[in-house]
């Protein structure tokens, strides 16, 4: 009896512990790989640069990949105009940060700040 249980508890803590060991090999390989795609899309967002311009933002959204932070009003119109003419949508509202200058759109107070972004 005792032999047999080891016959079959062996190869459970086996595969079990195989199952373990690959799982964690996979999950730094992707980290180090993720964490370095990110990087390289997230310009604008390390660089901490807030873009007041709506000109040099469609510069920004036409040549380059990335987010790209900016001051905005809250209007929807707003939004909507910019997912429009530079095929770029909103992809997340800054709470945590003040705004420091006019909405990048139409120029009226601006509410909060906002990352915008490419959707594939």
């Amino acid at each position: 009896m005792k032999n047999k249980l080891k016959k079959i508890v062996m190869p459970i803590f086996l595969s079990v512990l195989c199952g373990f060991l690959c799982g964690r090999l996979m999950f730094s390989v992707y980290e180090e790989k993720g964490s370095t795609v990110l990087d390289a899309n997230i310009i604008y967002l390390l660089e901490d640069t807030t873009y007041n311009n709506y000109e040099e933002m469609k510069d920004i959204a036409t040549n380059k990949n990335g987010f790209i932070k900016v001051n905005w009003c809250g209007n929807q119109a707003c939004e909507d105009k910019i997912k429009e003419e530079l095929g770029i949508k909103s992809r997340c509202i800054i709470n945590d940060e003040a705004p420091d200058g006019p909405c990048v759109c139409c120029g009226d107070k601006a509410v909060t700040k906002i990352y915008f972004g490419k959707q594939y």
